[in-house]
């Protein structure tokens, strides 16, 4: 079966946890591994781990200030608009 990665976008609440678990949790038991990708810092991932999903913390890389601002072209937008579209700066992956 596939590796299916699930990454946080926005936000600190579990408004964004429920959907990632019930997806998450819906795709291992039809035979995938899931990993969930989450900012570092957050309640994410000990509430993650808890439903038996596997949990990688992946640093916050913000992304430049804006001077004006488009509606997005598309859904990838939204994560590299805050940071994943850049990897750290001193290393890392």
């Amino acid at each position: 079966m596939a590796h299916v990665a699930i990454a946080w976008e926005i936000g600190a609440g579990f408004g964004h946890l429920v959907p990632i678990a019930a997806i998450g949790v819906a795709l291992r038991q039809q035979g995938h591994d899931v990993t969930a990708l989450l900012p570092p810092g957050t309640r994410g991932p000990a509430f993650l781990r808890s439903t038996g999903l596997a949990v990688e913390e992946q640093p916050m890389v913000p992304a430049p200030p804006r001077t004006s601002w488009r509606h997005p072209a598309s859904t990838s937008v939204g994560p590299r608009s805050v940071g994943f579209g850049r990897a750290p700066r001193g290393g890392g992956h």
